[in-house]
């Protein structure tokens, strides 16, 4: 491995996941947490409450620590996680407060919704701009101040299908390759996009020389 002592971190790391998971009803996730592990929001564009986003990422999250180590207690609530999610789908009658154009089989979801309740919750702006003005949350759909931010696009679908896929093999088998179980150094490719998809070198020069006909530099 290299620096066997990073391994207690990462799964304390792991471990945190786990814990801030919130119980029934709402057993989802927020982007940010009080000390005493309870969800708040942070910037003032960011209400408290529970985000679909946060739950989706953190349920896959769970999904890949149970490959990395084969321990089943990170697949233990990752239903409960995949059922909230479906809970507070959006209808169909809100796509019309979305600013961009669903897909047939894509689904929208409140970025935030409120704690105890699981009601909606809308992002607004008073004034013209972020230094002029002020951020407000309510439950009200129309006049969002990005509706691209206080509603996302989600597929629980996808965690479903990995879900089931994950409790149908052995914790042995989920685990066989995993960079923590390896006793050989493992490295990382050297390119990674932002979405950790492996780019080679002529993907990477290709990209620079797209940027390079257009004023990005300017400045740095």
């Amino acid at each position: 491995m290299g620096y066997p002592r990073l391994l207690e971190p990462i799964r304390r790391a792991m471990n945190c996941i786990l814990l801030l998971q919130q119980g029934s009803p709402q057993p989802g996730w927020s982007w940010q947490f009080t000390t005493d592990l309870q969800p708040t929001g942070a910037r003032t564009y960011e209400p408290d409450g529970l985000y679909s986003g946060a739950t989706f990422s953190c349920a896959n999250l769970l999904m890949d620590y149970f490959e990395y180590t084969g321990e089943t207690k990170f697949l233990a609530r990752v239903h409960e996680a995949i059922k909230f999610l479906e809970s507070i789908q959006l209808p169909a009658e809100m796509h019309k407060f979305y600013s961009r154009t669903l897909q047939p089989n894509q689904k929208l979801y409140p970025s935030c919704v409120e704690k105890g309740t699981s009601k909606p919750v809308y992002v607004h702006r008073r004034g013209s701009n972020s230094s002029s003005g002020e951020y407000y949350a309510d439950y009200n759909p129309e006049k969002q101040w990005m509706p691209s931010f206080s509603m996302s696009v989600l597929n629980p679908e996808q965690l479903w299908e990995r879900y089931n896929r994950l409790t149908k093999i052995s914790p042995a088998d989920a685990s066989k390759d995993s960079p923590l179980k390896t006793k050989k150094g493992t490295g990382l490719p050297q390119y990674f996009s932002g979405n950790l998809r492996y780019i080679g070198p002529e993907e990477v020069k290709n990209i620079l020389e797209a940027l390079e006909t257009k004023p990005y530099w300017e400045g740095i």
